[in-house]
């Protein structure tokens, strides 16, 4: 990274842009591209994100758009939500909800509950494969979405991952 920094470049040119997207932070990139397809007047019903970019002021944001988020909980897993009964953490939530479903085709046992984070509504979800399996945690700002809807769209998201991974790793294209 030194060398490329210390390189000449002229001013206003496309590497002088990419080298100052180096040091800028993921939350700040995926905004970035998320107004460049605003922009564009493309239609878009969900934003899928991570658990890692996941926080009150990018969900603000996206649905400031009109746009509904999925995501996996990971940022905001120590906030205070609030449900129609009280205000708790989403691990005492789940320990509070007692209405576990069972999604057949999918595989998946599953607890939803509707909650509040500050002015924001949200739906959870809690989700594991099997008896036994570890707990996932899920949310989304459309609260009319089905767990089966919501686990397809989540799918969409897995398989850029597994593209991403593979392109850096089979082909080296992290390298270059």
């Amino acid at each position: 990274m030194h060398r490329q920094c210390s390189k000449k470049r002229k001013t206003g040119s496309e590497s002088v842009k990419w080298v100052k997207e180096l040091d800028a932070n993921k939350k700040e990139m995926m905004l970035k591209m998320f107004y460049s397809v605003v922009r564009r007047c493309l239609k878009i019903d969900y934003k899928l994100v991570a658990g890692w970019f996941t926080c009150e002021s990018l969900i603000k944001v996206i649905i400031g758009e009109g746009i509904h988020l999925i995501g996996g909980m990971y940022k905001i897993i120590k906030r205070s939500f609030y449900t129609e009964e009280n205000c708790c953490v989403y691990s005492e939530m789940n320990n509070q909800i007692s209405n576990l479903k069972r999604c057949r085709s999918l595989g998946f046992h599953y607890k939803r509950v509707e909650v509040m984070l500050d002015d924001i509504r949200l739906t959870l979800f809690f989700s594991r494969k099997g008896k036994g399996g570890n707990r996932k945690v899920f949310f989304t700002t459309d609260t009319a979405v089905s767990y089966v809807k919501l686990i397809e769209h989540y799918r969409v998201r897995w398989t850029v991952e597994v593209f991403d991974k593979e392109a850096k790793g089979l082909q080296n294209l992290g390298g270059c």
